[in-house]
């Protein structure tokens, strides 16, 4: 076998009709989120879930490291239960500037937060409560996702490629968006399942990377995580499966702009095109 292969699913998630999504969220608990720029919502199960929080202008959607949900709220960290965590920066010439256009943010397992601004050229780092720390890449990403060792996988936005990086911010190695079995013209989104494989979302498809030389098995059954990566290596994963439907099939998506994958290996994706969730299993 080559990997995953996935089909539309009859399941309905969220509601018939979502315009203007900026992220789906599943939590620790199960329950997947999903945030549009002036609500949040829960897609499934609806039962038993904790509400989403109230949202101004939401710009994305995370997780902290206790898989509780937080919504990236114009300037704000907005998680479900608990005070807002504002962003202030330090800038060269001594100021502080509070950050307003945060795209995408992870957190470590220590507690500290890796935030990127859109009016900004690096990665910033920031304590569990929101105080500056550092400069952890000067790189421009769109989107981050951080495995359970603390890798962060990011989204290139200068250089076209998937920077990865250790928990303080060396790299340690890069996914090209285009090789021979492969062409991701259109990156929305990154993530990573509970076996360590990283996810990629094309807007028409999905690109499942293995940093196991194996492949998945190895991975299912226990396998010890991946050694250190040396930087000097040009991609510490290779390509697992992409998987993609002809525009005419019955699964196919055309505007996939964020999703997610659930314990089971099962993804939930937003596409603009259809203004709705698909499933797949």
């Amino acid at each position: 076998e080559n990997g995953p292969a996935y089909a539309l699913s009859a399941e309905t998630a969220g509601p018939q009709k979502l315009e203007n999504v900026v992220g789906l969220a599943m939590t620790a608990k199960n329950t997947v989120y999903w945030v549009s720029e002036s609500a949040a919502g829960i897609a499934t199960p609806a039962a038993s879930a904790e509400k989403a929080p109230a949202v101004v202008k939401a710009r994305g959607v995370t997780l902290d490291n206790t898989g509780a949900l937080v919504v990236i709220d114009t300037g704000l960290m907005q998680p479900q239960k608990g005070k807002a965590i504002v962003l202030p920066v330090t800038k060269s010439n001594g100021a502080q500037e509070v950050m307003v256009k945060v795209d995408a943010a992870v957190q470590l397992s220590n507690g500290d937060w890796l935030v990127m601004d859109d009016g900004e050229k690096s990665i910033f780092r920031f304590t569990r409560t929101g105080t500056f720390i550092s400069i952890f890449a000067n790189v421009r990403v769109a989107h981050m996702a951080v495995n359970d060792v603390d890798e962060v996988a990011a989204i290139d936005k200068d250089q076209k490629g998937i920077a990865l990086f250790d928990a303080v911010g060396k790299p340690i190695g890069r996914i090209p968006l285009k090789a021979a079995a492969y062409d991701i013209e259109n990156p929305e989104g990154l993530t990573y399942d509970d076996f360590g494989h990283l996810y990629v979302l094309d807007r028409a498809g999905i690109a499942v990377f293995s940093p196991y030389a194996a492949g998945p098995a190895s991975a299912a059954a226990g396998a010890p995580k991946p050694a250190a990566r040396n930087a000097a290596v040009e991609s510490p994963y290779h390509l697992l499966a992409f998987y993609s439907e002809g525009e005419k099939a019955p699964g196919a998506f055309r505007k996939a702009t964020s999703f997610v994958v659930d314990h089971s290996g099962g993804i939930y994706l937003y596409d603009d095109n259809a203004k709705r969730i698909m499933v797949y299993r």
